[in-house]
């Protein structure tokens, strides 16, 4: 069971580790504008929404990092204990 649950944590830790540098990369580099047949300029929307990508990512990151490992001990622990 223990082992299971370390390889599920690498391999989640690799994914969102790959997931956050891409929208980090995405994110804060500069770009070329894109514009859509009709001219209009798309940067802003699409660099926006590399962001918020990048936010979601960097909470999912601490919460599968830190939060979720935490209370899986704590539950461990208390079952352990209480039975």
């Amino acid at each position: 069971m223990a082992h299971e649950f370390v390889f599920y944590y690498f391999l989640q830790m690799l994914i969102n580790a790959f997931s956050l540098s891409f929208y980090a990369v995405m994110t804060f580099i500069p770009h070329q504008e894109c514009k859509t047949p009709s001219g209009s300029n798309v940067t802003p929307i699409l660099t926006a929404t590399f962001f918020i990508g990048f936010v979601v990512h960097s909470i999912n990151f601490f919460v599968a990092t830190y939060v979720e490992p935490t209370f899986r001990a704590k539950i461990h622990k208390l079952t352990e204990k209480n039975g």
